[in-house]
């Protein structure tokens, strides 16, 4: 009997479709033990398809790049007579770094305030005088006018010995190559290294061009570690090329299919560093679908199943079955329910859900167990409590 069932199988596999061989071979077997008796359903867990809002994404690969960062540049040459930092180490925003030969700055700075304080002395007293009736108001402004004049030379040698203090522009970790010493002689806008803060960095992702137009201003980047679901940063797009990328290897450059997009994001807890290569998106939308569990979908050629569970009159009524065929069926409870293998079309793997895009509705139910050894046409029980739950 084993035998003519193995053989009876395989010849239907070559002329039916796979659906009605699974359906067959299942009543075949049940009509071997009985001609009426109803078939045993097979337990297992099933789940209610409802909607959900799914991201409507952009997937690419991003660079992480700085645009925090600046170079020594000193606005003056001179001889370094102090070096208060070294390479690697934290800065914040105004901190002197190094300092430049000040002698005769700091000569010319006390000379100055000197003057303006005699002028200022000069001015007060005329204004005294000017009081008693012993000077004229117009010697009072000349004198008046002189200690302002004063007073803004000795500022202005205030800021040319602030030149000589090397400081840095914001809060960040001294680059690697900064190798300063005491007695080095540095030029007038020469460069002695550089200040990087990676505390908030940038993306960038070349998008392709079919997918250039959703792309905007302002949209969702989020930044993913390795293969994993894992967020690791997120940001806003702040940079959208006004052109396509040019290959440019040749002597005629030619347009690639691909547009350069740059997204900020704060770096304080992420921890990335510059010319990191990960797994990047880009939020274009989003869309309100049904969504299916990893677990209820199988693959077949690169098309996606599932197994849909209907009622049974339902599936008497959508398939044309002979009297042998149906009579098992039919001797079911009302209420029981059939496996039905379905194709859907589905989107990108979301929160370990996968957004329908064609082949279900909210309401549908579905097997999310068992599905290995299910086939079309197979009565199923729904067990009571999920996995896990």
């Amino acid at each position: 009997m084993i035998l003519q069932l193995q053989s009876l199988r395989q010849t239907c596999r070559q002329k039916y479709p796979l659906s009605l061989v699974c359906l067959s071979f299942s009543l075949l077997v049940v009509g071997c033990s009985s001609q009426s008796k109803a078939p045993q359903p097979l337990p297992l867990y099933a789940d209610t398809i409802v909607k959900k809002n799914f991201r409507q994404i952009v997937s690419t690969e991003g660079t992480i790049g700085n645009n925090n960062f600046v170079p020594f540049r000193p606005s003056e040459s001179g001889i370094v007579t102090q070096v208060l930092v070294k390479a690697g180490q934290k800065v914040q925003k105004g901190q002197v770094m190094f300092v430049l030969e000040n002698q005769i700055q700091v000569a010319d700075l006390a000379t100055a305030r000197a003057k303006a304080q005699e002028a200022k002395i000069e001015a007060s007293r005329y204004q005294y005088l000017l009081d008693v009736g012993a000077a004229t108001k117009e010697d009072f402004e000349r004198k008046k006018i002189s200690a302002i004049s004063f007073a803004n030379a000795a500022i202005g040698k205030k800021i040319l010995l602030s030149h000589r203090y090397i400081k840095a522009p914001f809060d960040g970790v001294i680059g690697s190559d900064f190798v300063i010493n005491v007695g080095t002689y540095v030029k007038e806008d020469s460069t002695l290294g550089g200040l990087v803060n990676n505390d908030e960095l940038l993306v960038s992702m070349k998008v392709p061009a079919a997918q250039a137009k959703s792309i905007n201003l302002g949209q969702a980047a989020r930044i993913y570690s390795g293969d994993s679901d894992t967020v690791i940063a997120e940001g806003k797009v702040d940079y959208v090329a006004p052109f396509f990328d040019f290959n440019t290897d040749s002597n005629t450059p030619t347009p690639l299919n691909t547009l350069t997009v740059q997204a900020s994001f704060p770096n304080v807890q992420a921890g990335l560093k510059p010319g990191e290569l990960l797994r990047t998106e880009i939020q274009t939308g989003v869309r309100n679908l049904p969504a299916i569990p990893t677990g209820a979908i199988t693959m077949k050629a690169q098309q996606a199943f599932v197994f849909k569970l209907i009622p049974v009159n339902t599936f008497l009524r959508l398939n044309k079955l002979d009297e042998k065929q149906s009579k098992p069926l039919k001797a079911l409870p009302p209420n029981s329910l059939i496996a039905v293998e379905s194709p859907i079309d589905i989107g990108e793997l979301q929160d370990n859900q996968f957004p329908v895009l064609k082949g279900l509705v909210a309401g549908d139910k579905v097997a999310i167990s068992q599905t290995k050894v299910l086939s079309s046409g197979m009565p199923i029980k729904i067990l009571p409590n999920l996995p896990g739950k």
